[in-house]
């Protein structure tokens, strides 16, 4: 760690160090963009990594030192069984979320009100964002990806089919598109594509398990797998 600090502080660089983060936190002084976990979780212990940007444009350039891994400890049900009741609230909770939605955007483009008015109607307000990329992170909703590609195929002045978003659901309309490297720009599309697809068939998955849970039997103690 100190010839890395020595050799940044001769080239006018910032250094700093961060706690143990997972490849979902977001790290205290760094703006979320997916490809620095990606990176740091790659990275063997001591390694070095190439520079990250997180934005090909007006991001910040950062260069990974991984100091170690911090196995997860193994917890016992007593220890998890909160964690797993809000877990569920959480789910449920995005469900409904998600549900209303779909009522008003079905409603919203089947009577041309606007995203203002149906705000105003549940008592809500309509808050807009700078300039998202496909990499990007949006606050208190989360990473961009999927919104960003929605935006693109639904085109500006448009209002966006609802997206499921950690903490519910977001309506949003597109104010305008700033055009990208369409190449790139279809690169990670379809890599998005492939992550969100194995999310829907996870999430397809723990459904049926929920709904099917009384009539499965386990052959093996839960400690055994």
């Amino acid at each position: 760690p100190g010839q890395f600090r020595q050799t940044a502080e001769e080239h006018g660089l910032a250094y700093g160090t961060t706690g143990p983060f997972s490849r979902e936190d977001v790290i205290p002084g760094i703006k979320f963009f997916r490809e620095f976990q990606e990176r740091a979780f790659a990275l063997g212990e001591g390694e070095i990594s190439p520079p990250v940007y997180s934005s090909p444009e007006k991001g910040a350039c950062y260069i990974l030192r991984k100091l170690g891994d911090i196995p997860r400890r193994q917890q016992d049900f007593d220890e998890v069984r909160k964690d797993i009741m809000v877990n569920i609230a959480d789910r449920k909770r995005v469900a409904l979320a998600a549900e209303k939605a779909n009522e008003l955007y079905k409603k919203t483009i089947e009577t041309g009100v606007t995203l203002e008015q149906t705000a105003r109607l549940m008592g809500l307000a309509v808050k807009k964002t700078g300039p998202v990329a496909l990499s990007g992170y949006i606050e208190n909703i989360g990473p961009a990806g999927e919104i960003v590609i929605r935006a693109m195929e639904t085109g500006p002045g448009n209002i966006i089919p609802p997206v499921t978003v950690k903490k519910g659901a977001l309506l949003a309309r597109v104010d305008r598109t700033i055009p990208a490297d369409e190449e790139e720009f279809n690169k990670k599309k379809e890599t998005l594509r492939k992550g969100l697809l194995l999310r829907k068939q996870t999430a397809a998955m723990e459904r049926w398990f929920r709904e099917n849970v009384s009539g499965v039997m386990l052959r093996k103690r839960l400690e055994e797998l």
